[in-house]
């Protein structure tokens, strides 16, 4: 869970067993995963740390879940996870890394052209955005 700051320049990231989101400045980097915590119901009454994390302005956040990175990565003859690692290199690589909705589409498709077919987890994928700066009122 991402929480976003009213003047939208942090956030509180929450992480319940899943990795953290990837901050799509001029190249993807993962935002800090430290406080990961277990997964929704599985551990009785957990209560998840949280770390507040500065956004640049004109940011983008690419959120999904494990079950995009758990698919496998079959390039060069591998049969490893596609991992974060895997995620940030497509992410990367697009050709419409700067259309959000496109750039879902175009991870998706990797993924799943990377593993072979349909990923076997469930899988969502979001691009949160902020475009531009509001005028601050008196």
């Amino acid at each position: 869970m991402a929480v976003v700051a009213p003047a939208r320049d942090e956030l509180r990231l929450f992480l319940a067993g899943h990795p953290a989101p990837l901050l799509l400045d001029d190249v993807p980097v993962q935002l800090p995963d430290e406080l990961v915590g277990p997964a929704l119901g599985v551990v009785p009454g957990v209560v998840w740390g949280s770390r507040p994390v500065p956004l640049p302005d004109g940011w983008r956040l690419l959120l999904f879940t494990d079950g995009l990175v758990e698919g496998l990565d079959s390039s060069g003859g591998s049969n490893r996870r596609l991992g974060v690692e895997g995620l940030v290199r497509l992410a990367g690589q697009s050709t419409v890394f700067h259309d959000s909705a496109a750039l879902v589409e175009d991870v998706l498709q990797g993924a799943r052209r990377l593993h072979g077919g349909e990923l076997a987890d469930d899988v969502a994928v979001l691009v949160v955005e902020r475009v531009g700066r509001t005028q601050e009122q008196p």
